[in-house]
């Protein structure tokens, strides 16, 4: 499997309000360890680098985090 990932928060339903908020989630890969996740929040314009949380390891789930202003 190639690499997935999915955002965990904020997610629907929630009620995120204006300022500094963290995109947090989960990232995995089934052809080694997951090096980097680059995360949109404006539909492709624009990415950034996530920060992984370790361990790192070989076909597991990795958390990322990004510090967003919305």
């Amino acid at each position: 499997m190639e690499g997935k990932s999915v955002i965990t928060s904020p997610s629907g339903g929630m009620n995120v309000k204006r300022g500094d908020i963290e995109i947090q989630g989960f990232a995995w890969s089934g052809l080694g360890a997951v090096r980097a996740v680059d995360v949109t929040t404006d539909g492709g314009r624009t990415w950034r680098e996530a920060r992984l949380e370790g361990p790192v390891l070989d076909k597991c789930l990795t958390r990322f985090r990004l510090p967003w202003r919305w």
